[in-house]
């Protein structure tokens, strides 16, 4: 989720709040509920949300969402905001102490991840909208922007350091991608409006 200011409890966090409007954020309970085994702010001097999450088979923590910028980067393969706001991305370690890599995606808009998924190998499937060009496409279905809103899809490797596929997904009005799945034989699926 995301908090608009210094308060939220943190415990062994890998930042405290970045200032701005509001910071991602990212908690493991215990079992019981009653614990918090650690929690952390994602974020930078402006908007950050966190508004997805997954776990890897191994237990790594994949956290998704849109920033308007200054969110730290670490590794990723778009080291800078190109538009107004971003997604983002961000890959944790099961514990939480440390970050895997983090990354902006996004073009010449305004873009937000909804939804993410993790396969077994660790490539991130990430959905959204975007409202501008320039989004990063590979092996795309749809090179460019056909609307004043198109969804996204986009998987990320393991590493977060490229792509293995990235795509516009819309027609000739306003679409948004809200949901994604991956089953074991290397389908994808995926929901939105």
């Amino acid at each position: 989720g995301w908090t608009d200011g210094p308060g939220f409890p943190l415990v062994r966090p890998i930042q405290g709040f970045g200032g701005g409007i509001s910071d991602a954020f990212v908690a493991k309970l215990a079992p019981d509920g009653e614990t918090l085994l650690f929690s952390t702010n994602l974020g930078g001097a402006h908007e950050d949300a966190a508004t997805a999450l997954a776990l890897d088979p191994r237990g790594r923590v994949y956290v998704a969402g849109a920033t308007r910028g200054g969110f730290p980067i670490v590794g990723g393969f778009q080291p800078l905001k190109n538009g107004n706001g971003d997604g983002f991305l961000a890959k944790l370690t099961p514990d939480g102490r440390s970050v895997i890599y983090s990354t902006y995606l996004g073009g010449g808009g305004d873009e937000t991840i909804r939804d993410l998924a993790v396969d077994a190998k660790g490539a991130a499937y990430v959905v959204g909208r975007a409202n501008g060009p320039g989004f990063p496409v590979r092996d795309a279905l749809s090179s460019f922007l056909k609307g004043p809103l198109d969804g996204f899809l986009s998987v990320v490797g393991p590493a977060g350091r490229g792509f293995y596929a990235s795509t516009y997904i819309g027609g000739f009005r306003e679409d948004d991608g809200w949901g994604v799945a991956a089953d074991g034989s290397g389908g994808i699926y995926l929901t939105g409006r």
